[in-house]
């Protein structure tokens, strides 16, 4: 007889958290992430290699290993531009684990920005490198 997979959700707040949830147990079995006034969660996503995104608040965009319990984020974006008008989009485009999968989100302004999907990196020193970005129309 086939082995059944555990019921695993992933839930966010508004205190900037990504959590693990067992259904079965109806039990948090991780919590990512770090509680800030003004870093609430504001989208959420799936990426290549089973894992999760957050689009902040502050428009920080961050990834981890939904399956695993290690406590940095695997990427880290930056919406450096556009600091202080959130996330009201985020997607992972050819989310097939491919090297040409991108990390896409859009502000609430409009303007959308693109990054290569870099599990272990990211833009991390909050400038432009590797994102391409739109202005809203």
């Amino acid at each position: 007889m086939p082995r059944r997979r555990d019921q695993i959700c992933l839930t966010a707040d508004d205190t900037g958290l990504l959590k693990r949830v067992d259904v079965e147990k109806a039990a948090t079995t991780h919590i990512w992430g770090v509680q800030a006034a003004g870093g609430g969660v504001e989208r959420a996503c799936w990426a290549p290699g089973g894992a999760a995104g957050v689009g902040l608040q502050d428009g920080t965009v961050r990834f981890w290993d939904a399956a695993g319990s290690g406590a940095a984020p695997l990427c880290e974006f930056t919406a450096h531009a556009s600091a202080g008008l959130g996330t009201a989009g985020l997607g992972v485009c050819g989310a097939d684990g491919a090297s040409s999968a991108r990390v896409v989100a859009c502000d609430r302004s409009g303007c959308v920005r693109v990054w290569p999907w870099r599990p272990g990196g990211g833009d991390g020193d909050g400038d432009d490198d590797g994102a391409n970005e739109s202005g809203a129309a």
